[in-house]
């Protein structure tokens, strides 16, 4: 499935991330969801017709590409990736390390044209995760959870990575 096709299945309405919540039915920490799980996508178990978490990011960066990073998407970045990969981790050098020092440096720069956006974050991301899986409702729970957690006022942006996770989700329980 191409970036362009996901960018036309997930484009976030009013009130998109709204229904999936931080309460939306998931408690705990990341599952595990390794290659012995099945999260693995080189096993072929990954559904094409489903929305990946990584493609879900890919849209996300497309959608806000001007948009400069902040620790509220740096979180929701942080929160795609685990879910993605099984494992609560941040890779070394992987999409979430990068969002989090580009959050980082955009809090100390003063003009908006020199701080690191979104789209230069997440264009590439289905490179850097080593795994990758359909997006589930849990997953942009949790995504939304970390989003809202980090910004003062406690709502999702839409279209941020938050909004495009909760699309994702609703798309790929209606395809099943």
């Amino acid at each position: 499935m191409s970036c362009e096709v996901v960018g036309q299945y997930i484009s976030p309405g009013p009130g998109d991330a709204a229904t999936v919540g931080p309460s939306g039915g998931s408690h705990g920490g990341v599952n595990n969801r390794g290659a012995e799980n099945g999260g693995n996508r080189d096993e072929g178990k990954t559904d094409s017709t489903k929305i990946t978490i990584g493609e879900a990011l890919v849209a996300a960066g497309q959608a806000a590409q001007d948009k400069p990073v902040e620790q509220s998407d740096a979180a929701a970045i942080q929160a795609a990736e685990a879910r993605a990969i099984g494992l609560n981790i941040t890779i070394p050098g992987g999409v979430a390390a990068q969002a989090l020092a580009a959050a980082d440096a955009n809090a100390m720069t003063t003009r908006d044209e020199d701080k690191t956006k979104l789209g230069d974050v997440l264009s590439d991301v289905v490179v850097k995760l080593p795994d990758d899986k359909p997006v589930e409702r849990e997953d942009a729970v949790k995504v939304v959870g970390a989003e809202i957690r980090n910004k003062d006022d406690n709502r999702t942006t839409p279209p941020g990575v938050a909004a495009i996770m909760a699309a994702a989700a609703r798309f790929n329980e209606r395809a099943t």
